[in-house]
């Protein structure tokens, strides 16, 4: 099972917010710096960067032109994992051995991961990776070093007075692989604007097991959000908002909220509240700017059954229509690893006028098992204001499929993509402002989605920029943030869009369809900017029978509406409206025609039987034999589709070694600099243009395509 060819082992590495990271501090073991411990201590990492090479900026905003070997590429990670098994475990631990298992991750869950692991009785490592199942598969490259590992009996770890048997293993790797294929690299997170690196972990008794559950929750598993290139080991993103005189922090949140477990049910329903911004207690009066949003537990523990949280404006007060009817604009999606929403210094998000919110909507999904009994939930948001307005007003507009327009659509069986475009004519006709600029941005699906990506083209045609996560899992996030952001990018008057979800729907399994509900399927990239604009969805329009449905509470009103001769029309645009349309749906064969750009083809064979979130999962489909299509071409809009001379050049570009360096570099500083890769994510294509005035040309220019 431990061999360089590995075909089919499975650790469960992720599973609950219970997993995340109770403490982040100093370390105290010989040789490392920081410290995260999880589970009260019974899994925990220690780190510490090597010096940098000579010619290596350490903070990652170096740029080095095309040929020229980045320094910081050789840089060491010093790594330590241990673990701490209690009781019977402790005593089989050190009888018949133990393993231990760290993952970076893409979503944050296991799927997508690059996962090495040890095994105590054959005293080996195995770098590994996994793809859309818990299974890992060993890498044909192997880049991490195993130091050393121990083990021994200590008597007062714990204030539990157990005897504890606890287990460390040393390792190293460089910062960035040479396997670009199946590993992810330790990129600058030190704090805003970058994001921290997503993380898993977990350890048992005994060898290195084929399979070791369902997302069952072992003691030691661990999950969280680390920045490993934090001086002081972790990054308080507003610690300087705190202490701005004139900002204030308000809680907006509900008090003693029953949550009842729930029998034969994985997740509880959604609970919406609404809450008048003049209910908010301690909240100034007039008009305000929230300046960062955060997620408010309590009690502190609230994260193990709250799922993720949805919070809204609404430019409504409450009690008008039921909070789950009211028509609101997102501004922050809390999951477990969600970092802040820190503004830019000169934008926003208004409240309190006639061109602000007037309440507030929290829509909370909640996971407690029946065996929980019942649980009294305060939870909800911190908000940052003052009165001092800023120069913009910050918006969020949703691309994809942001109104539901699919609504009741079936998503298909297998692997199937749907794509929707946002046209040339919705930022040329209804923004006000040449720029925008894009400081945040969230790739939403539900439980079937496992692949994303949003494109940007410019007036011309040229493709600009493509964000995607190859790995989706709703289990580790249901709003993933590309790493590929970082200090932003721009939207032009003219750009489009095209938003492309991918689905996977096992054999036997019950017909999904496009919804509003959890266990429906949903299609939208949420994208904060500033100066704020008008339109708040650039989508298709919803059928009219639909909308009555959804939105109109009174039923006889409702009855008299649904006579109406346009109400089972669907119109995809057309009018003086900013309207998307649906622009295909592909059923794809196979895993390998989705062409990922991490984690490479499915392995050969892998075992039947294996338990997937709940279901049976297939075997593995074969590697396809054929060569990939090249996955960088971009898409002909409707408007030219058929012509193909365009994109066929544009995939000749896009495969140059230029076009390939710049996907496997970042950006955070200068004019016309390419991006360096984040393989932790999505990974920008083209230029990631800073949030800043200036004009910067992208770096890989194909040919114009007719924008639609």
């Amino acid at each position: 099972a431990l061999s360089r060819r590995l075909t089919a082992a499975a650790l469960l590495l992720a599973g609950s917010a219970s997993g995340a990271p109770d403490d982040v501090r100093r370390s105290t073991l010989g040789g490392y710096t920081c410290l995260a411990e999880f589970r009260e201590g019974r899994y925990a990492l220690h780190w510490t960067l090597g010096p940098p090479p000579p010619g290596c900026d350490p903070t990652g905003l170096d740029q080095y032109p095309e040929g020229v070997t980045d320094p910081c590429d050789e840089r060491k990670i010093n790594l330590a994992m241990q673990a701490r098994f209690y009781g019977d475990e402790a005593t089989r631990a050190q009888k018949e051995g133990y393993w231990l298992a760290f993952g970076l991750a893409e979503a944050g869950g296991l799927l997508g991961a690059d996962v090495v692991a040890y095994d105590s009785p054959s005293n080996r490592m195995i770098d590994a990776h996994t793809l859309e199942t818990p299974h890992i598969i060993a890498d044909d490259l192997s880049d991490w070093v195993f130091e050393n590992a121990s083990a021994a009996r200590h008597n007062s770890i714990s204030s539990t007075a157990q005897s504890a048997y606890e287990a460390t293993v040393h390792f190293s790797r460089v910062l960035r692989s040479p396997d670009r294929k199946h590993d992810r690299n330790f990129d600058p997170d030190a704090g805003f604007p970058f994001l921290p690196t997503k993380v898993i972990g977990n350890a048992g008794v005994g060898a290195l097991p084929v399979l070791i559950g369902n997302r069952s929750h072992t003691p030691t598993h661990a999950e969280g959000a680390l920045r490993f290139f934090a001086p002081n080991c972790k990054a308080d993103v507003l610690l300087e908002l705190r202490n701005t005189p004139g900002v204030k922090a308000v809680g907006v949140n509900v008090t003693n909220q029953r949550v009842k477990g729930l029998r034969n049910n994985k997740y509880a329903e959604y609970t919406h509240v609404c809450i008048n911004k003049a209910d908010v207690r301690g909240l100034l009066p007039g008009t305000l700017h929230i300046l960062a949003i955060d997620v408010l537990l309590q009690p502190a523990h609230a994260g193990r059954y709250i799922h993720h949280m949805g919070f809204k404006g609404a430019y409504i007060p409450c009690g008008r229509k039921p909070a789950d009817k009211m028509i609101a604009e997102d501004l922050f999606f809390w999951t477990h690893g969600v970092e802040p929403v820190l503004l830019p210094a000169e934008a926003g998000i208004r409240i309190g006028d006639r061109r602000g919110y007037q309440s507030f909507i929290i829509q909370y999904h909640y996971e407690l098992p029946a065996s929980e009994g019942e649980v009294f939930d305060s939870s909800g948001v911190q908000l940052y204001v003052t009165d001092k307005l800023r120069r913009f007003d910050a918006g969020v507009i949703q691309l994809g499929d942001g109104g539901i327009s699919m609504i009741d659509r079936e998503v298909g069986a297998g692997y199937n993509r749907h794509t929707f475009t946002c046209p040339s004519q919705c930022s040329r006709d209804h923004f006000r402002n040449d720029v925008l600029h894009v400081f945040r941005r969230g790739l939403h699906m539900h439980a079937l989605g496992t692949m994303m990506k949003t494109t940007q083209y410019s007036a011309s045609g040229q493709r600009i920029r493509e964000d995607e996560i190859d790995y989706f899992d709703f289990h580790a996030t249901s709003a993933f943030e590309p790493r590929s952001i970082n200090s932003g990018f721009l939207i032009r008057r003219g750009d489009w869009f095209t938003v492309e979800c991918t689905y996977r729907t096992e054999p036997g399994a019950p017909k999904a369809t496009f919804g509003f509900g959890s266990k429906d399927e949903m299609c939208i990239d949420f994208v904060h900017y500033y100066p704020k604009e008008e339109p708040g969805y650039c989508s298709a329009k919803m059928p009219l029978v639909k909308m009555i449905d959804q939105f109109v509470g009174d039923e006889s009103l409702k009855k008299k509406l649904m006579l109406l001769p346009n109400a089972q029309s669907i119109t995809d645009g057309g009018d003086d409206a900013c309207h998307g349309s649906y622009t295909k749906s592909e059923r794809l064969a196979a895993f390998d025609d989705l062409h990922r750009s991490w984690g490479g083809a499915a392995p050969k064979a892998l075992p039947t039987g294996v338990h997937f979130f709940g279901e049976m999962a297939p075997a593995r489909p074969q590697a396809a034999t054929q060569p990939a299509p090249n996955r960088t071409a971009a898409p002909v809009p409707p408007a030219t589709r058929g012509a193909g001379s365009a994109a066929s050049a544009s995939s000749a570009a896009a495969s140059t070694p230029d076009a390939a360096r710049t996907r496997q570099r970042a950006n955070n500083t200068g004019a016309g600099a390419a991006p360096r890769a984040i393989p932790n994510g999505a990974v920008t294509k083209a230029t990631a243009v800073p949030a800043v005035p200036a004009v910067v040309p992208p770096v890989v220019v194909p040919p114009p395509v007719v924008p639609p």
